[in-house]
Parts: structure tokens; sequence; C-alpha cells
């Protein structure tokens, strides 16, 4: 769940900065067309170049509008890419090649994943190094736009110069990964046990309400259970072995939670001793029956403590479509839960049987 919300969240960035790129790309060579045309200054071989590229960026664009797939943001680094290489082989070295060219990396930093910003730039990498390589026996690019006496020496700082913003452009890619990744962590994650915050739990929860009322149709096939968890004695451990010891024991029973649950649940610290977990496409009744195998692991592993938990269970759509509603069910049917074990301990240290009783329901 983390790691997706990871990837959603910088596919979200990388989005916009694809969308941004499109529109300058699309904008510059629609303004350059527009001013061969007016100048009657027209290289037939860049003019068709321009054209055809203009229209697959915008199509491309518009795709991704609809579909939001990743595959167009990886298709337009594709056409950059080409078009960098028939500018210099056709165009040669001038202002237009240089402006493509080294945007080339800096476009790959913001759309991809900082691991294949290198990859992407092999390609060009190699198309310059094989015309400086053979620049003499092969030439690739129309010597006669460079200075004769310094061409290669033109060549030769045109690849370290890219080679450089390439460099530059992993450097800041990683940089804002990690930074994404520092300010996700601090913004929705619970700084004692490492579990997801009550801010970004109620969040998600809204999020995962609002996408069931969009879709009424599907509400039976979107099964959403929400438990609410509150540690037995756990205030007679804080007063015993002090507030240190109570910390330990918060981060061991999110341990066990963090472990317990599937990685597609978000299990979060609301705050003090008690815990909310969405569970998605789950079977609440089965999750009952789970949870009570959470407490026996609970009570079996901290059982130097006394330690032990409380819980009740509410569904989305059964019991409520309202967020706050929900938890309050839970938070509720987590109080009974609790009264009723209560009851039992009492039962059992007076010998009597334990109840079969069901909760009242709430």
């Amino acid at each position: 769940m983390e790691r997706e919300l990871i990837r959603n969240s910088n596919f979200k960035f990388k989005a916009k900065a694809f969308t941004v790129f499109s529109l300058l790309f699309s904008s510059f060579f629609i303004s350059d067309i527009a001013m061969h045309l007016t100048l009657h200054k027209v290289n037939t071989k860049i003019f068709y170049i321009e054209v055809t590229a203009t229209l697959l960026i915008l199509v491309n664009l518009i795709l991704f509008f609809f579909s939001k797939q990743g595959v167009h943001i990886k298709f337009f680094l594709l056409i950059i890419g080409i078009l960098a290489v028939l500018f210099l082989t056709i165009n040669g070295i001038n202002s237009e090649t240089l402006l493509i060219l080294f945007s080339y990396p800096l476009i790959a930093a913001f759309t991809i994943d900082y691991r294949a910003v290198v990859n992407w730039n092999i390609p060009i990498i190699a198309v310059l190094i094989t015309a400086l390589v053979l620049k003499e026996s092969l030439p690739i690019f129309p010597i006669t736009r460079l200075i004769p006496l310094q061409s290669e020496v033109s060549l030769f700082e045109l690849l370290f110069g890219y080679l450089i913003i390439v460099i530059l452009s992993y450097f800041l890619s990683k940089s804002a990964n990690d930074a994404t990744y520092e300010i996700y962590n601090f913004s929705v994650k619970d700084p004692l046990t490492g579990l997801f915050n009550r801010a970004f739990a109620l969040s998600f929860l809204e999020q995962q309400i609002e996408e069931i009322k969009r879709e009424p149709e599907n509400r039976a096939n979107k099964r959403l259970c929400v438990s609410y968890i509150d540690l037995d004695n756990f205030k007679v451990v804080n007063d015993t072995y002090g507030h240190s010891t109570g910390d330990s024991v918060l981060r061991k029973v999110s341990t066990i939670l963090h472990a317990f649950f599937r990685k597609e649940d978000v299990v979060a610290r609301l705050g003090g001793d008690e815990f909310l977990v969405i569970s998605l496409n789950t079977d609440c009744e089965s999750l009952k029956r789970r949870l009570e195998n959470l407490r026996i692991q609970v009570e079996e592993e901290l059982k130097d403590y006394n330690l032990s938990l409380s819980f009740g269970v509410a569904e989305i759509s059964e019991d409520t479509v309202d967020a706050k509603e929900a938890i309050d069910i839970a938070d509720r049917r987590m109080y009974l839960n609790k009264q009723k074990r209560k009851r039992e301990r009492k039962r059992e240290v007076k010998g009597e049987l334990p109840s079969t009783e069901e909760p009242t329901s709430v």
C-alpha cells in the first residue's frame, strides 16, 4: 500500500510535468512553423518533421488525458529523443538543435523514474560519440555549419556538455525522489510507530467512500471494513514501567499490526493506544475472526505486560457511507467488546462459565 501511494503521488507530479513539456514543445514547433512560413524560408525536411512532431505530441497528450497511462509519457520522450537526433543530422549544431538536445535530459528527469534517466539518454550519447569518432571518415553532421578549425572541439564540447547535463539531471531526479519520500513520511506517518497517522487514515477513508458513492452499482462488490482497535491495560504499563517502556510497547504492537494485516490495508495510529485499520475488498465477518487471532497473538507476545486488545468493526455501505459515522460505530462496538471481555474475566475469577452472549449491536 505504501509503495503504491508513493508511486501515485510521484505519477501525479510526472503527469503535470509531462503536460507542461508537451504544451511547451508543441507551442515552440507551431511558432517555428509559423515563422518559417511568414519569412518564406522553409527547410522542407525540418518543416515536415516539426508538423509531424506537433501532431504526435498533441494527439499523445489528448490520449493521456483519457487513459492516464505512463506509456504516453514514454512515447513523448521517444518523440523528443528522435527529434534531437534528426535535428543534429539535418540542421547541425544550431540554436534549435541545442534547445531540443539539452532539454531532453531535463525532461527525462521530471517525467520518469530517476533510475531510468541515464538509460533514456544512452542512445543520444551513443550518436554523439559515434559522430566524434567517425567525423573524419563518416561525417554525420553538415560540417559546413561548423567552424572548420574548431569543428572537432565543438563536437567534443557538445558531448561533454550533454554528459554533464545528463549527470546533473540524474541527481536532480534522485534528490526530488528522496525529498518526496521524506515529505511523504513526514506528512502521513506517525513518528513514534511508523504507522499511518490519523489525518491520512481519515483522508484515505473519505476517498474510498467517495469512490463507492460515485459507483453505487458496484457497492456490493467493493467491501470496505473499518476496524477500531484499543489496547487493554496499557495505562497500567505506563503507570508501572514508565512512558519510555510504554512507547516501546506501542512500537512492538505496531510491528505486530503491520505484519498481521495485508499490504493493501491501511493501518494507522489514531493517538495514544488507539489504532484504526481500513481493509479493502474483504469480508467483515472473516475480519472479525482474524482480529480474535490478532488479540491472542498480542496477548502471547506481550504477556509480560498483561496486555490485550479490544476491537470493533464497521462496514461501509452496510452500516453507513459516512467516514466519521463509520469510525464512531466501530468505536462503540469496540467499547462493547471491551465491556463484554471485562465481564467474562470477572466470571472466570469467580469460577463461572464464560458468557456466550454477543455484544449489543449499535
